[in-house]
């Protein structure tokens, strides 16, 4: 990986961020092909779907992580020169993206397995398909995903 500016990675000349970048992008396409279908049909339950979006979620986990770290093309003021100031690149993602994907990350099903097992949030668990909806926000993971680094990856692999 191209490393400089206090760990800033550069996407534009790293293949390994390249083959992260697919590796997310399997991630985000399986939880959005996985993801509607489980908030409509399926009760929350500790069982191997359950092991399975926990291994999903830290994948993408690792990822937000990541993004405090990878350079990005200012189109406004650099005319697509890559930013490479940790400061910037941390408050461009914090002002950006990183609710959208502190959301999409976020485990409804051990809320709703939580509550579940207490008497006193069994009305929570009946009325459960509330929190389906946040479930579908996941998908809007993959939207952030294709406007940066891919944009990115290509525009490099063309040059």
């Amino acid at each position: 990986m191209s490393l400089h500016k206090r760990c800033v990675f550069n996407a534009e000349n790293s293949k390994a961020l390249l083959y992260w970048d697919v590796l997310v992008s399997l991630t985000i396409f399986i939880v959005a092909m996985v993801a509607p279908y489980e908030a409509l049909f399926m009760r929350p339950r500790l069982d191997m779907s359950f092991i399975r979006r926990r291994v999903l979620d830290a994948i993408l986990v690792a990822d937000m992580v990541l993004q405090f770290f990878v350079a990005f093309p200012d189109y406004k003021n650099r005319h697509g020169r890559m930013v490479t100031s940790q400061k910037v690149i941390v408050w461009h993602y914090l002002t950006g993206w990183f609710l959208v994907d502190i959301v999409g990350i976020f485990p409804v099903d051990c809320l709703l397995i939580w509550a579940n097992t207490r008497s006193e949030y069994r009305d929570i668990v009946s009325a459960w398909f509330v929190f389906r909806a946040l479930r579908l926000v996941r998908m809007l993971v993959l939207l952030r995903l294709m406007r940066t680094r891919l944009s990115t990856a290509m525009r490099t692999s063309s040059a």
